[in-house]
């Protein structure tokens, strides 16, 4: 039997309110932590995709984002295997806001119960 590392763990449930507080408490700031890490992590990803950067191709100013966008263009145009051209243009359709939208059709079908005499039954 291969070793799957749950062999030695104990439900909440079988712990004491102390050390399941205690748990929580724990899960809790490391939440905190990761949610933090996260914000940090987008903002510094905004402030370079707001920064202007020099194109060597053009010689102009343009943004991280501009950058990035003639970039991934230019390696989907180029790519060979069609799987990747295809993500490729799938990230640059979805990114220049023309991603299809799911639709679920849905239907309002009626459905008609007769009881009878209700009455009667009680």
């Amino acid at each position: 039997m291969a070793y799957d590392g749950t062999n030695n763990l104990i439900p909440v449930t079988q712990r004491s309110k102390d050390e399941a507080k205690e748990m929580s408490r724990k899960g809790g700031i490391n939440s905190g932590k990761a949610r933090r890490n996260k914000a940090m992590l987008k903002d510094c990803l905004q402030i370079l995709m707001e920064k202007k950067y020099l194109d060597e191709k053009t010689g102009k100013k343009i943004t991280g984002a501009e950058l990035l966008s003639i970039d991934l263009f230019e390696k989907a145009i180029k790519e060979t295997d069609t799987a990747k051209k295809a993500r490729a243009f799938e990230v640059l359709r979805d990114t220049s806001g023309q991603k299809p939208v799911d639709k679920v059709e849905q239907t309002n079908t009626n459905i008609t119960i007769d009881f009878g005499d209700i009455e009667d039954a009680y």
